[in-house]
């Protein structure tokens, strides 16, 4: 069964690509090889993940889940 951190990150990543559409792109290739966010992608995808992880857990009001559409 997939965890709450795993599904929070399927759906940060995907919200990450639709907000991030226009952008050329939201990767970038590290000279070790690994394929890492840009660093503003990042920090979007750190507050997406912050807020769908907070859903998930039941630890928003209905205020901040309105604030976030």
């Amino acid at each position: 069964m997939t965890n709450k951190v795993e599904i929070a990150a399927e759906i940060a990543d995907l919200w990450l690509k639709d907000k991030c559409s226009a952008w050329a792109t939201v990767y970038r290739q590290e000279p070790n090889g690994d394929v890492v966010y840009v660093d503003a992608a990042q920090e979007m995808f750190n507050d997406l993940y912050d807020d769908v992880y907070n859903i998930l857990e039941g630890n928003l009001d209905s205020q901040s889940v309105e604030e976030m559409a």
